[in-house]
């Protein structure tokens, strides 16, 4: 009997260590495959496998940051139990540490697995791991030395100069399973070159998704005190401390719980919690540091020399020598898409430029402005934000909010803002599209402030006309199509017409028009007119609607929709009726849209009518109107902000619904309107025939009365 109880017992500690093994087994480095039903969420036909990579202790200036396990969990895949990031000033060195609890996923198929991704610039940045664990029931199992890794170009190096070729490491691991908690940390030193030795650094204090604790930590040598702003911080986070080894300043919080991000907000909105340091000290000083960025060369080459020569004997006058510099940088040099998003950088030489035919924003305003300098034009690079906006004056002045570069262009003494990166531009300087910037760093010596810009627009950017042509209740209506589209509409479509065609662009109006009216065909071929000096196009388009009518219910009556279907798909949609923030709308937007009803040989009888709705950001305007048999109905909308506040949401919705019924309404035709010409030129015939007979038969039974009988007032005979 002891004997036995010995076996199971033996047994049983056998299959509980071998449960163990297998619990913390893990595959080698060479054993790796994305599991089933998994989408990779990255392409890595050109990565490079770069195997496991060395392991490196962390800095000795580095404070170990705590956590526990037992941090409140999110609602997302992995809870953030830890947010860690060190930043040491004077050795230019950024250390981040991460802890997330992974959960297990519903699919039983789908293996958990952990993917960790890392960019850096390896031309002039350096990384090292220092830790990358498991921690599963208790104990720690490194994985350093065991995950894939792979690296991949984010962008691709392709520029000719050393600082756009970001790369992603990215670590994989499939032993994962339900519950474990993922820990790794890496180091990152060298920030951007063009920084010039200046530091500059921004930190978020809340995440959409919980985190147990963030802490940020900034390191100085004695002495370093650069400029601090924190934004939407309701309690003190941090705290300070300076002896003579070095000054730092530490944010913690804890339990931070998550936000959820409004899709509609404006791009510049940031409600969460966030710090941004900066060793800037003003404006002036951001401009002192861009100016000598963008350097013009004392000597410019042959070639610069040889462009503004030949725009000198071609151009008149300074503008036409402005707008033919403008379109020779804009149109004779590419610029691909994955270049947009390049960050700040020394402007490539421009004969460099010229030479490979293509460049980035930085390299074409840079070039710009060379080349209007050998034209005795004065013109300035300027720094502006395409997501900030106006919001870029509540920032520490820093260059970190700008991604994009314009030039300002000052001639007879007026002043205009040219963005050189657009293509297929028109019009003449007035028409710029960089008002949409609002806000621009002016990279000169004396400035000392940012500079608003101020860009006149036409009136309307898009004007529809559309024209109903009825006939009859019975036989097909026309429909006439009239839109012109200026300034920066017009650009955007040149762009479309570039790389979709005519064609497409036709048929996608005739879908637009179908979905209202169902069947209808059109008349003759759509024509567009391309008017490049005068900053327009114009698409004209006639259909035949061989239904357009609609039956109201419980009557006979016959109705025609006439709607406005441009402004009905451009105006706001504010379909969210618990939105806090503010939402964004397109600015400058300026559009009228005019639908007219003419019926054939009949004039309307019907009084004008005007609507309006006002508000802070937008104005909607309608107009009805007689024009003999031509009903006329007008509508405008012009936007004043980028944004609607989010107490203004609900008037704003309440506004705009009352407009739906103005944009989609139906006109009940008359029912006395002729049939057709034909059948109208029959029915006069026919009242003319009966008229006739009608006349002949009272006087043939006049003259066969008979002879001398005769009536008399007094009756005699």
């Amino acid at each position: 009997m002891e004997a036995k109880r010995r076996f199971w017992t033996t047994l049983f500690l056998c299959l509980w260590l071998a449960t163990l093994a297998a619990d913390t087994s893990s595959p080698q480095a060479e054993v790796f495959a994305w599991p089933s039903k998994r989408v990779p969420l990255y392409s890595f036909e050109s990565a490079e496998r770069v195997g496991s990579l060395g392991q490196f202790p962390a800095p000795g200036w580095v404070s170990e940051v705590s956590y526990t396990a037992e941090e409140r969990r999110s609602d997302t895949e992995a809870a953030m139990l830890l947010i860690d990031k060190q930043v040491h000033i004077g050795t230019d060195t950024v250390y981040s540490h991460f802890v997330r609890r992974l959960d297990g996923s519903e699919d039983e198929d789908d293996v958990p697995q952990a993917l960790i991704e890392v960019r850096y610039f390896p031309q002039w940045q350096k990384i090292a791991w220092h830790t990358l664990v498991i921690k599963r029931r208790g104990r720690t199992f490194d994985r350093l030395g065991m995950a894939a890794f792979h690296q991949a170009p984010v962008i691709w190096n392709s520029t000719g100069h050393e600082h756009d070729a970001q790369t992603s490491i990215v670590a994989f691991m499939d032993d994962l399973k339900e519950g474990d908690i993922l820990e790794y940390s890496y180091s990152i030193q060298g920030s951007l070159p063009a920084l010039r030795e200046h530091f500059v650094d921004s930190f978020a204090l809340q995440y959409p998704y919980s985190v147990g604790r963030i802490f940020y930590r900034l390191v100085g040598d004695p002495g370093q005190y650069p400029y601090i702003r924190e934004h939407h911080i309701a309690r003190p986070t941090h705290g300070s401390q300076v002896n003579d080894t070095q000054t730092e300043w530490v944010w913690n919080d804890q339990h931070v719980t998550a936000y959820t991000p409004e899709p509609d907000a404006p791009s510049w909105h940031k409600p969460i919690p966030w710090i941004q340091i900066s060793d800037f000290r003003d404006w002036a000083d951001v401009a002192v540091w861009g100016h000598s960025l963008f350097a013009l060369p004392e000597k410019p080459s042959r070639t610069v020399q040889n462009i503004a020569e030949r725009i000198a004997r071609s151009s008149d006058t300074p503008k036409q020598r402005v707008l033919a510099a403008l379109h020779h940088v804009q149109e004779g040099l590419a610029q691909p898409e994955h270049l947009k998003e390049i960050p700040l950088h020394d402007p490539v030489e421009p004969t460099a430029v010229l030479r490979r035919g293509w460049g980035d924003q930085w390299d074409k305003a840079h070039l710009l402005c060379c080349i209007l300098h050998q034209l005795d034009i004065e013109a300035h690079p300027a720094l502006v934000s395409s997501w900030l906006k106006h919001r870029v004056a509540t920032w520490h002045p820093s260059p970190q909010p700008f991604n994009h570069a314009i030039v300002q262009i000052r001639l007879d003494g007026n002043t205009y803002w040219v963005d050189p990166t657009i293509q297929y531009q028109g019009g003449d300087l007035e028409l710029s599209r960089c008002s949409r910037y609002q806000h621009a760093l002016v990279l000169l010596p004396q400035t000392r402030g940012l500079s608003s810009i101020h860009s006149s627009s036409p009136k309307h950017l898009v004007d529809v006309a559309t024209t109903y042509v009825v006939s009859s209740k019975e036989t097909p209506a026309q429909l006439l199509v009239t839109t012109t589209l200026r300034g920066e509409e017009a650009d955007e479509m040149r762009r479309r017409l570039a790389h979709e065609g005519k064609g497409q662009i036709l048929a996608q109006f005739q879908h637009t028009y179908g979905q209202v009216h169902g069947s209808l065909e059109p008349t003759s071929i759509g024509s567009v007119v391309d008017n490049r000096e005068q900053g327009e196009i114009i698409f004209s388009e006639h259909y035949l609607l061989e239904n357009p009518w609609e039956v109201t219910a419980g009557s006979k009556q016959k109705t025609l929709c006439i709607p406005a279907l441009y402004l009905a798909n451009n105006l706001p949609r504010l379909d969210d009726t618990t939105s806090t923030t503010p939402i964004g709308i397109e600015h400058p937007t300026s559009i009228r849209e005019t639908v007219s009803i003419v019926l054939s040989d009949h004039k309307w009888k019907t009084s004008p009518q005007n609507h309006e709705w006002h508000c802070d950001a937008l104005t909607l305007q309608t107009r009805q109107s007689v024009r003999g048999d031509t009903l006329v109905h007008a509508t405008t909308y012009n936007t004043h902000e980028d944004h609607i506040d989010a107490e203004d949401i609900d008037e704003v919705r309440a506004t705009l619904m009352g407009a739906q019924q103005v944009l989609f309404h139906h006109i009940t035709v008359p029912a006395y309107i002729h049939r057709s010409r034909w059948k109208s030129l029959l029915a006069v015939g026919l009242v003319c025939c009966f008229a006739g007979g009608a006349s002949l038969w009272l006087r043939r039974r006049h003259l066969g009365s008979p002879k001398g009988t005769y009536s008399s007032r007094d009756g005699e005979q």
